[in-house]
């Protein structure tokens, strides 16, 4: 699975997210666009 990015930008709210997998695991990477960025 390629990786995948998203943007929502609305008013102040500019958040992405990406999305992607190795194997059988999941991996997500999210924030707001222009701050460090959140891994859970």
């Amino acid at each position: 699975m390629a990786k995948r990015y998203f943007e929502f930008s609305e008013g102040t709210s500019n958040k992405f997210w990406e999305v992607w997998r190795e194997g059988v695991s999941v991996f997500t990477r999210y924030g707001k666009i222009g701050s460090p960025v959140r891994s859970p």
